[in-house]
């Protein structure tokens, strides 16, 4: 909740402070922009290779592809120029039919192991691996816990499986504490 802390300017200006205790409570997330060279082929991948559909939001004034990824969330493309992506920030996508995703990729070879580690099982049972698309944009894509059972047991003898979650040996383990 915003609460107003009164008018302090000498330009008589309204400023609004927020006391300690407000909070603004999240959701959920609605949409994540990725920035690209070639919009075709980059909103390809994940409409053809991940079967993100694509959104009619009208007119826009630059290159740009809205993607449906469920029925809260969209990923948002636009072809502008922004620097190269980061090399370990990402987003995620559980995907359902994890393993005929996962070789499609490997089929693709766009398979990634230099940023976060090979591909791994989560404590909860959850398998991971990470690819780049074809702006070089990282995505994670997990499997559901309760398909654990179904994973195709010969990608755990890939040669990219790393078993365990990632460790960063950096032995820094600080978390944000409020």
């Amino acid at each position: 909740m915003l609460q107003y802390l009164g008018v302090n300017s000498p330009s008589g200006r309204i400023v609004i402070a927020l006391s300690k205790s407000a909070t603004m409570p999240t959701t959920r997330l609605h949409h994540v922009t990725l920035m690209c060279d070639d919009l075709q082929s980059t909103a390809a991948f994940y409409h053809r290779e991940l079967g993100l559909q694509p959104l009619d939001k009208g007119m826009l004034d630059y290159p740009g592809c809205f993607l449906r990824i469920n029925a809260d969330q969209e990923l948002h493309l636009a072809e502008m120029e922004d620097g190269s992506p980061s090399f370990r920030g990402h987003f995620c996508l559980q995907v359902k039919n994890f393993n005929r995703i996962f070789w499609r990729m490997h089929a693709l070879d766009i398979l990634e192991t230099s940023a976060w580690g090979k591909i791994r099982e989560l404590p909860n049972g959850v398998i991971q691996f990470y690819v780049r698309d074809p702006a070089q944009n990282l995505v994670e894509l997990t499997s559901f816990p309760e398909d654990r059972e179904a994973i195709d047991p010969s990608i755990f003898a890939h040669p990219f499986w790393g078993g365990t979650p990632y460790q960063s040996g950096l032995g820094d383990g600080r978390k944000y504490v409020p």
